[in-house]
């Protein structure tokens, strides 16, 4: 018997059933399933569950946080619903009803251009920081340490709309290719 066989059993049941899933993913913490329907999941049975944190939902996703073994339960649950974690299942087409799902489909499209570059941002928002710290403690604007930091740090933002070209790019490729058509 499997670690959390019981607990992937439980977690699928109670999110619905394979039927109700289209995709499933996982960060650090939490599964990251596309539903069907929200409606079908039972939030308050899964909170109560030996082995998770919460549920939730967030956007167009239904979250249950597992904690760090979230990965070894992600590897039982994904069998039993069929996928191998590289596929999904015929999703169906968004109905935009409200200017919620109009706001929903633009943060969703935005997260995805900028998640590729998060880290690189990261960097070089630390790099700026260096570079504030150092002029509080008075060194020169002009020393050539601060100016190789400051410019470390602004070559991202200098160059940010080609690397978000780049990742429209690979999106938009990533889009076309889903929907069957060959850009090749």
């Amino acid at each position: 018997m499997k670690k959390y066989e019981k607990l992937s059993k439980d977690i699928v049941e109670a999110v619905g059933g394979k039927e109700n899933v289209i995709s499933l993913h996982h960060c650090v913490t939490r599964l990251r399933f596309k539903l069907k329907s929200n409606d079908k999941a039972a939030m308050e049975r899964l909170k109560k569950m030996d082995g998770v944190a919460t549920a939730l939902i967030s956007g167009e996703q239904f979250q249950v946080v597992i904690g760090n073994h979230v990965a070894d339960v992600f590897d039982e649950v994904l069998p039993l619903l069929g996928l191998s974690g590289n596929e999904k299942k015929e999703e169906p087409k968004r109905e935009i009803k409200s200017i919620k799902d109009v706001l929903n489909i633009l943060i969703d499209v935005l997260s995805k251009l900028f998640q590729p570059i998060l880290g690189t941002m990261a960097a070089a928002g630390m790099l700026k920081g260096i570079a504030a710290i150092l002029i509080s403690l008075g060194v020169s604007n002009t020393d050539g340490t601060y100016l190789t930091i400051q410019a470390a740090g602004d070559g991202l933002f200098q160059l940010l709309p080609v690397f978000l070209a780049w990742t429209s790019a690979d999106w938009y490729k990533k889009v076309i290719a889903s929907n069957g058509e060959n850009l090749d």
